[in-house]
């Protein structure tokens, strides 16, 4: 995905604006929206939103008070058509019902909740960067499956687990780790390590493989 963008829905300038400046220091593009309209409007556009950060309390439109339902009408509105977005669903501290984002996330689809005024590092309560990071990873495993992490080379992990000493090159495992274009020693010092004994492969020091190889 491109840099991430979200949508933020708030008919507060105050709550706008500081969720702008907390995205931005994120590195994420900021689409906002203060009424129902206006948000619906972004969304039928071209716009390819990472989530959604909604405040339940928004007016219709512009001039109108605002009311819970307009926002619970809009979280709808969201997962009907993109039922793959993530919406974080912003409440009030003592405004909202208690119960209120819980009902909305088991019922309304909303993937996480975080209260107003933003929590700070340390609180109890979970930060709004906190619900951002966990929303946008949801959107990219959405739109390309899990991430996983890179696998770093292993040749010892595959069979067959042979060295092969030729003129020309030297494979370990199936990786060439020697040419004749390389350090000639190198291959001296490949060919002493596979002189097994008795007691297995042999364990030479640094000293003594110097020694053997006739370094100073």
């Amino acid at each position: 995905m491109k840099q991430p963008c979200a949508l933020v829905v708030d008919d507060d300038q105050d709550i706008l604006e500081d969720v702008q400046e907390r995205l931005r220091a994120m590195g994420h593009l900021c689409v906002t929206a203060a009424c129902l309209d206006d948000a619906r409007s972004h969304l039928e556009k071209e716009h390819m939103f990472s989530y959604v950060l909604l405040d339940l309390e928004i007016p219709t439109r512009y001039g109108k008070p605002p009311m819970t339902q307009q926002g619970i009408n809009l979280l709808s509105h969201i997962k009907q058509g993109q039922p793959s977005l993530p919406v974080i669903v912003m409440t009030a501290h003592g405004h909202d019902a208690s119960d209120l984002p819980a009902e909305v996330m088991r019922h309304g689809g909303a993937s996480d909740y975080i209260r107003k005024p933003f929590p700070q590092p340390g609180d109890k309560h979970r930060t709004l960067e906190a619900a951002v990071r966990a929303a946008h990873e949801q959107r990219i495993r959405a739109l390309t499956g899990p991430i996983e992490p890179p696998k770093p080379l292993d040749p010892f992990a595959v069979a067959p687990r042979e060295l092969v000493i030729e003129e020309e090159r030297i494979t370990l495992c199936g990786v060439e780790v020697w040419c004749d274009r390389a350090q000639a020693d190198l291959r001296e010092a490949l060919l002493q390590l596979t002189k097994r004994t008795r007691n297995g492969w042999p364990r030479i020091r640094g000293t003594t493989l110097n020694e053997t190889l006739g370094r100073e």
